[in-house]
């Protein structure tokens, strides 16, 4: 057998076997394994990697870990199997590890993406594309999927890839994408999508795009009348819905979301920490340890829920933590991220400000509604009218037509910490600032309009 046909026949054995394995089809992988021709490196090279991966589909994730290393060490490195270790790493919990595995992947990828047959190819982009959102870098994901997109003719292909932009898009609020990849994924799944290998996947991005799009109310409808062949996947689009609606409603959610995940049994970590902020009203005490136990980008996912709390005691703290943590990005995901937190990070150091006299403010484009606060509206008025800055005792006469004394003091603290309130849950700088007997509004703050 030339070296050529030999190579062939073991790309079929592996593309073989691994459906095998991946329908559950033991008694027959097995009997395939029996038969690879183990005289030579590639065939003990496949034979390992198959062996690892009966260990993997059966959750023996440690097993399948030193399996896939074993058969490295001894018979050299496959980009096939880079993928593996690096899967199972996630699926294990090995954070750490599976980060540093997700680097190597990407390297061994870059190195060798011209070298690989197609299916191989595509398999690894899509697997590097989760891996590389997961570490948070969207930008790089975004860029991976759209290469497939680009690069490919085959419908399926173009299917699969544009299904997780579309999810990735939603999840990551990029809107300038959103319309055109939700109408590309549109005309290449239907009216097929039924009888696609990814039917569940399509159903799961399509739906998160029609709740941003349409409503969530429509979408929920449209979930109880699907027949997902995975429940796995019905549990995920709620739980990512419940993330995008606390995340814009400052961790308020509907009624009827809320009704659809009571029952709902979380499968991991992430979402166990959605569950309990939305059902058991969960304080956050514990922020920092989450980290350690979640992918770097579902850390900031949930932290960028939380953040704007007003039950949440440590947010300063966290707003520094994650600044640095953003820092080991590249500029274009920072911006991603930092829009995903609603401007809670304030990065930047000026804000442009416009108030009306009827108690609209906005800061940076973000509008907060003083409503009712009477007396916050005329502190915030009067600080603009007498060019930012007040003597208490002038302020104690213009706002009660009192004289000021020592228990008016305490009043204007509680004011100052009122007007302050509602700022901080969307900024983590004050607005208003008491020192050495002035009242004034920082400096930071740039008024544009006050009418």
């Amino acid at each position: 057998m030339t070296i050529n046909n030999r190579l062939l026949k073991l790309r079929e054995q592996s593309e073989k076997g691994l459906f095998l394995i991946k329908t559950n089809q033991f008694s027959e992988a097995q009997k395939l394994m029996n038969s690879i021709d183990i005289t030579d490196i590639p065939g003990k090279r496949l034979l390992g990697h198959l062996n690892g991966k009966l260990k993997l589909v059966n959750n023996d994730f440690q097993s399948a870990i030193n399996i896939f290393k074993n058969t490295q060490d001894n018979y050299g490195h496959h980009i096939a199997l880079d993928a593996d270790i690096t899967s199972t790493l996630y699926l294990d919990g090995q954070f750490g590890l599976w980060r540093l595995a997700v680097i190597n992947l990407n390297k061994q990828y870059c190195e060798f993406k011209n070298q690989i047959d197609l299916k191989l190819k595509i398999r690894i982009q899509i697997l590097l594309a989760k891996f590389l959102e997961e570490t948070g870098d969207i930008v790089g994901a975004v860029d991976l999927l759209n290469e497939i997109i680009d690069k490919n003719k085959e419908p399926q292909i173009i299917q699969k890839a544009l299904t997780h932009l579309l999810r990735l898009v939603v999840q990551f609020n990029i809107q300038s994408k959103l319309v055109d990849t939700y109408y590309n994924l549109i005309n290449q799944a239907m009216p097929a999508i039924e009888n696609s290998e990814i039917a569940d996947e399509i159903f799961h991005s399509l739906a998160l795009a029609e709740a941003e799009l349409f409503s969530i109310e429509l979408t929920l409808n449209k979930i109880s009348n699907y027949n997902f062949s995975n429940i796995y996947y019905k549990n995920l689009i709620l739980y990512d819905l419940v993330e995008i609606e606390l995340r814009k409603n400052n961790l308020k959610l509907s009624q009827s979301l809320t009704n659809n995940i009571i029952n709902l049994k979380p499968y991991s970590i992430y979402e166990k920490y959605l569950h309990d902020l939305v059902l058991n009203k969960k304080d956050c005490h514990d922020w920092y340890t989450w980290s350690s136990l979640m992918p770097f980008a579902q850390y900031l996912r949930l932290m960028s829920i939380i953040i704007n709390s007003i039950h949440f005691k440590d947010k300063n703290l966290a707003i520094s933590q994650i600044r640095i943590l953003l820092k080991s990005l590249s500029k274009s995901n920072q911006s991603i991220w930092i829009d995903l937190f609603y401007g809670s990070l304030d990065l930047e150091s000026e804000f442009t400000l416009s108030f009306s006299k009827d108690g609209i403010l906005k800061i940076n484009n973000q509008r907060i509604d003083f409503g009712g606060k009477r007396l916050v509206i005329q502190l915030i008025n009067y600080l603009i009218d007498c060019n930012t800055s007040s003597e208490i005792s002038t302020l104690c006469q213009k706002i009660w037509s009192s004289e000021f004394n020592e228990s008016y003091f305490h009043r204007i603290r509680q004011l100052i910490a009122r007007a302050n309130l509602d700022i901080n849950k969307y900024f983590s700088v004050n607005l208003v600032i008491l020192s050495e007997g002035k009242v004034y509004l920082n400096p930071k703050f740039k008024i544009t309009a006050h009418d």
